[in-house]
């Protein structure tokens, strides 16, 4: 892997993936919207593409005749809990997708990685290993099949090295939509009292850099045409995790576990088997939970201008 693509590039992963990637003597073309080009530091391997995927041919025009082996599509639309029911903008991730896979065809690319995730089988019983038939919960993770499955059809057709990466929760310094982590991070260190469901569903959450490694090795030792599960391999109950957070910032502070209704009678859960990632691409978690929340924490602070 000498020369990749990366779509998506200014979200929560692809700010990530850049450094990791350049770090590993990798160069990287990055695809991004216009009002996004401050959000990357210059390097002498990082090409940057303005661009838009609703306008996919002003990215071709920049691409063509250019070498590159891989692509990372990252870019979804409707990432934010108030849209992954909205018909209109989910069906646009298809579109983008299928418009990057033709791209990444007359590029000569040799392999294409994208983002799934573990709400495809929100109703499976046991531990996630993208082997089971898909059951989504909502139209995002619907449409993440559908994506999946179009791509996966084009690579064959195509003879691409395909890779779909299904993720649980991703957390760490630099993410700022309100997911249960960074909400309860934010409300403690506001000293506010954050409230919860019961909290009784198992989690699984694999740190920034660990996912990182994860997306690197695929993108040298994933296997054509396979789906991964990219975790940290070991669920807790929700209520763990915010407890180990209050623990790290106030022992003492109130935390409002079960003030909250679940918003349907099903508790859902997010275990994940990394058996086959593991012995594909030697990937192992290197960061325990009480770790990398230490780490996402003390950036928060210094958002907030907390001092603890």
């Amino acid at each position: 892997m000498q020369h990749v693509i990366i779509t998506g590039a200014t979200g929560f992963v692809g700010k990530s993936l850049i450094p990791y990637l350049l770090g590993q003597g990798v160069k990287v073309t990055a695809i991004i919207l216009p009002d996004t080009i401050n959000l990357l530091t210059k390097h002498a391997n990082l090409e940057i593409i303005i661009g838009t995927l609703d306008n996919p041919q002003d990215i071709r025009s920049q691409l063509l005749g250019k070498s590159y082996d891989t692509m990372y599509h990252l870019a979804w639309t409707g990432v934010n809990t108030i849209y992954k029911n909205v018909q209109e903008i989910q069906i646009k991730n298809i579109d983008y997708a299928l418009s990057m896979m033709d791209l990444a065809k007359d590029l000569n690319c040799q392999r294409v990685i994208s983002i799934g995730s573990v709400s495809e089988y929100a109703y499976v019983d046991g531990a996630v290993n993208g082997q089971q038939a898909p059951c989504p919960s909502d139209l995002y993770a619907a449409t993440k099949v559908s994506v999946h499955t179009y791509c996966d059809l084009i690579a064959r057709q195509n003879e691409i090295k395909f890779n779909w990466v299904l993720i649980p929760s991703i957390y760490g310094p630099g993410r700022e939509d309100n997911n249960l982590i960074t909400y309860t991070i934010k409300m403690l260190l506001t000293g506010q009292k954050p409230s919860y469901t019961k909290l009784e569903q198992q989690w699984d959450y694999i740190f920034i850099d660990d996912l990182m490694r994860a997306l690197y090795l695929i993108g040298i030792y994933g296997k054509e045409t396979k789906t991964y599960v990219a975790g940290y391999g070991i669920a807790r109950p929700m209520s763990e995790y915010v407890k180990i957070i209050r623990d790290k910032i106030n022992p003492e502070a109130e935390i409002g576990i079960g003030e909250m209704p679940y918003k349907t009678g099903r508790v859902d859960n997010a275990i994940v088997d990394i058996t086959e990632l593991n012995k594909d691409t030697g990937f192992e978690p290197q960061v325990a939970f009480e770790d990398g929340i230490t780490q996402t924490i003390e950036y928060y602070k210094k958002q907030l201008k907390v001092e603890l």
